[in-house]
């Protein structure tokens, strides 16, 4: 009797979930087509853009307008095969938020290989919590590791999804203490009525934010969260730097942090702990950017007008390529855009990994270069802060300026508006900066205290929105003070001066 054969991989429907509302029913959604792209019955649109109708490899030829314009892939990519739209499972938002609309592609290959390094790297396969929205590369791998997780363990779905998928809880408000316990009190359900559950480790990912939160409800006498925190046998957290005094709170708490570096390129977190994963090698090149190869390595790159290439050569200002080295042979790598310096334990033969920050976030001022998120890391090791962010600002005198905005540790304390921050405050960071070694031309050269900082839909913050806002509030704070200099008004009585409302002042009458 003949059986029927499965479809070709061209041939499979793509699925594209609605949009993300955060409800147990669109998280649903999103996981069902994980599913089922993982199991070779689907593929997944959750690109940047809208999905090409017709997705093939750029003809290098005859280059296509906003496609990598002018592609040099033959010589750049020698020895590495072009990437095969047949092979694409997944595709999912990049990481940036610049250059020209582009999405990352992913096969059940790549993805398959980051979970079970995933998997190796925390003892075993196990159970996993969602908090974080499956938009996103992040989220998309809690879902996917529960997926593999229930097939090798030979769980049986719940209601459709994967078995090692904890129940959903409602993500579309504020994420806080009693939605992270409410997720718990559904978990604790299904074990009741399945004890095979009750020895099955525990994982979930949080952004910084989210942990931050958890933290501080434990630490404020949430007996019912500090449990949950220690229930895990590891907690991801990534997405951006974590502040070592967060992990340190979290970790006496009894939490296990795990803390990951990756990206969508990467299927995720390639490096735990700042150590790589198995089959994960880490090397940087001459300007100190980091180069990734390893077998979760995305396939390339598909562009709004379906071009597909593993390079992406269109933007000047984007960095990331993937291409082929001579020591490395044909193995492909990823030219990141971060700067990372490489420690080699003599002792165990590791290579520990460091971020220093994004070649793309660099400060230009007055001809001398500024990273950012090294002075964020310093300032965030104050404990002063709720969040510390180090933007460039257009100067007429440096062509750009540093820029900290800061948001108050007190949530009481959160302003509506964007301040000149306080004695106290300017004192803290020029004292945190000078003691951690940083030059003089390293210091910002304004000061801001502000609200919550503007973020993206992967829940990154977004430096160029924040940008935005340090140079309107500087803006503003000079139109005050030229106002607040100049102004008058005048009574029955004469001539008085007018009293003008501000950060740290009375109104008067």
């Amino acid at each position: 009797m003949n059986t029927p054969s499965a479809p070709s991989h061209e041939s499979l429907p793509w699925l594209s979930p609605g949009p993300f509302d955060g409800t147990v029913a669109s998280q649903a959604e999103y996981a069902c087509a994980i599913g089922k792209a993982l199991a070779g019955n689907a593929r997944v649109w959750l690109g940047t853009h809208e999905r090409p109708k017709l997705i093939g490899p750029l003809d290098c030829g005859t280059p296509r307008e906003n496609a990598c314009a002018g592609c040099t892939c033959a010589r750049s990519n020698a020895g590495v095969r072009e990437p095969d739209p047949n092979d694409v499972a997944l595709v999912v938002p990049t990481s940036g938020s610049t250059g020209t609309p582009k999405s990352v592609a992913h096969s059940v290959k790549t993805l398959k290989a980051s979970i079970h390094s995933t998997a190796y790297e925390l003892g075993s396969h196990g159970a996993w919590m969602l908090f974080l929205p499956p938009t996103h590369i992040a989220g998309v791998q809690v879902i996917a590791r529960a997926s593999v997780a229930g097939t090798l363990l030979g769980l049986d779905e719940q209601d459709g999804l994967p078995g090692a998928l904890a129940p959903l809880v409602d993500l579309s408000g504020h994420f806080d203490a009693s939605v992270f316990v409410g997720a718990f009190e559904r978990w604790d359900a299904r074990v009741r009525s399945d004890h095979a559950l009750s020895d099955l480790p525990l994982f979930t990912s949080f952004v910084p934010t989210q942990l931050e939160r958890i933290v501080s409800a434990a630490e404020d006498g949430d007996e019912a969260v500090g449990r949950a925190l220690a229930r895990f046998e590891a907690i991801l957290v990534g997405g951006a730097a974590t502040p070592p005094a967060l992990l340190d709170r979290a970790r006496s708490l009894g939490a296990r942090i795990v803390t990951t570096y990756g990206s969508s390129e990467t299927a995720g977190g390639c490096v735990y702990n700042a150590l790589p994963l198995q089959g994960v090698e880490l090397k940087v090149n001459d300007d100190d950017q980091l180069m990734i190869t390893g077998p979760s390595i995305a396939l390339g790159y598909i562009y709004e007008t379906g071009a597909f290439t593993n390079v992406d050569g269109n933007d000047a200002d984007t960095r990331r390529r993937f291409f082929s080295t001579p020591e490395l042979a044909t193995t492909r790598v990823l030219l990141t855009s971060d700067l990372a310096r490489l420690t080699r334990d003599e002792a165990t033969g590791l290579t520990r990994l460091t971020v220093l920050g994004r070649a793309d976030d660099v400060i230009i001022s007055g001809g001398r270069k500024i990273v950012p998120q090294a002075l964020e890391r310093a300032l965030e090791g104050t404990g002063e802060f709720r969040e510390v962010l180090v933007v460039p600002v257009e100067s007429k005198e440096w062509g750009e300026k540093a820029v900290a905005l800061t948001v108050p540790k007190l949530e009481g304390a959160l302003p509506t508006q964007t301040w000149t921050a306080d004695l106290h405050t300017q004192l803290t960071i020029a004292t945190a900066l000078a003691d951690a070694g940083f030059a003089r031309h390293e210091m910002p050269r304004a000061i801001l205290t502000t609200g919550p900082l503007p973020r993206l839909a992967s829940g990154k913050v977004d430096r160029k929105a924040a940008s935005e806002l340090a140079h309107e509030a500087l803006l503003n704070i000079e139109a005050f003070d030229y106002a607040k200099s100049l102004g008058t008004r005048f009574s029955e009585g004469g001539h008085h001066e007018l009293e003008f409302g501000g950060p740290g002042e009375e109104e008067t009458e």
